[in-house]
């Protein structure tokens, strides 16, 4: 199963204490299962979580940890995300189809607008996100009381220092002009 090595990598390189990371990944995960179940679509449960214990993985490596020193390079952290487990991936099981998609989970999860020809599953992680940055002031279709209750189970806790190395990373580091197509990504976005 391909979580298992996801969840490894991510303990391996999570440089936070506590739980407020994992309960990030888990709640983005919650929330896409409901909104693949209220869309009445199937789900690879283990693909889902795979791309949610990864979706930020690029804010927590560089080409050194990795052993990439060419991700070094790479101005877009979401991009490096995917870079970073390219290569990993094939060892994990998943077909081709599978490390599509999960390209798709890790390249356009935070994008505000639905994104034409990205695998369905993607979709559902880029509205859990919403779900997730907005404290569930934006459900996309999910009621009020099972957000809650995600929340509830999976607190925040202090995301402050993980939301100030964001910053850092997304606008100082990778510079303000990637700002751009993290959020409204383009075909740029999924060149390899």
């Amino acid at each position: 199963m391909a979580v298992r090595e996801a969840k490894e990598l991510f303990y391996q390189h999570n440089p936070y204490p506590g739980k407020a990371l994992e309960n990030h990944n888990i709640r983005i995960g919650h929330f896409a299962a409901a909104l693949a179940h209220r869309a009445g679509l199937g789900l690879d449960s283990d693909l889902l979580w795979t791309g949610c214990y990864l979706h930020d993985f690029g804010l927590l490596v560089n080409g050194t940890k990795v052993g990439l020193p060419e991700l070094d390079s790479e101005p877009l952290y979401l991009r490096r995300s995917w870079l970073a487990v390219r290569g990993l991936v094939e060892t994990w099981g998943l077909s081709g189809s599978q490390q599509e998609e999960l390209r798709d989970i890790l390249l356009y999860n935070h994008g505000f607008l639905p994104q034409r020809r990205i695998a369905p599953i993607a979709e559902l992680v880029r509205k859990a996100v919403h779900v997730e940055h907005s404290r569930g002031f934006i459900r996309n279709g999910l009621s009020r009381a099972f957000c809650k209750g995600i929340f509830r189970d999976h607190p925040r806790l202090d995301l402050t220092p993980i939301l100030l190395d964001f910053a850092r990373i997304a606008v100082l580091e990778d510079g303000p002009a990637q700002l751009l197509p993290m959020f409204f990504p383009g075909p740029s976005i999924s060149r390899d």
